[in-house]
C-alpha cells in the first residue's frame, strides 16, 4: 500500500490526489457551508480548470517551482488531514492566486445560520456594552446609599 502522507506532505500530486481534495471540498456542503462555482482541478502538467473566470479554461503552469510544488502538496495534505473551512479557503487562495495565477479565488463560505449566529454575536455585544455602561452608572449613583442607611437605623 502506498504512503500517502511523508513528512507533512502529500507524496504525489497527481490527479487522485486533487480529486480528492475536490471531493472533500465539495463534501463541506453536507456540513452546510457553501461552495459557489467550484471548477474542477487537474494535474499539474495537464491539469485544468473550466468554468469558474468567463467559461474559458485555464491550465495550470507546467513550470511550477519546486518551493510552490512542496507548498501545495503540505496544503493538500493539511486539509485532507483536517477538512475544515479555513484549510479548504487556504487551498483554495494559494492554488488559484499562486499557481495558476488568477485575481480571484473561489471560496467556501459560512453556513447561512452560521452566518446568522455570528450576526446575532454583533448586536448582543452592542447592546452588552450599553447594558454595562448603564449598570456602571447606577451602581456609582446607588454607591453604598443603602449600607450606610442600614447602619444608621441599627
Amino acid at each position: 500500500m502506498e504512503k500517502k502522507f511523508e513528512n507533512g506532505m502529500v507524496t504525489a500530486l497527481d490527479q487522485a490526489t486533487l480529486n480528492e481534495v475536490q471531493s472533500k471540498i465539495e463534501s463541506l456542503t453536507a456540513q452546510g457551508y457553501r461552495v459557489p462555482n467550484l471548477p474542477k482541478v487537474g494535474p499539474k502538467t495537464e491539469g485544468i480548470v473550466s468554468g469558474l473566470f468567463s467559461g474559458s479554461a485555464v491550465k495550470l503552469p507546467k513550470d511550477l517551482s519546486t518551493n510552490k510544488e512542496k507548498r501545495l502538496k503540505r496544503l493538500a495534505a493539511r486539509f485532507l488531514e483536517r477538512p475544515t473551512w479555513g484549510n479548504a479557503n487556504i487551498y483554495l487562495h494559494f492554488l488559484y492566486k499562486k499557481c495558476i495565477g488568477q485575481e480571484k479565488a473561489p471560496k467556501v463560505l459560512l453556513s447561512e445560520k452560521e452566518e446568522r449566529i455570528q450576526q446575532a454575536r454583533k448586536a448582543w455585544k452592542k447592546v452588552q456594552v450599553e447594558a454595562d455602561r448603564l449598570r456602571l452608572a447606577y451602581k456609582t449613583e446607588k454607591g453604598d446609599f443603602y449600607k450606610q442607611k442600614s447602619a444608621v437605623l441599627v
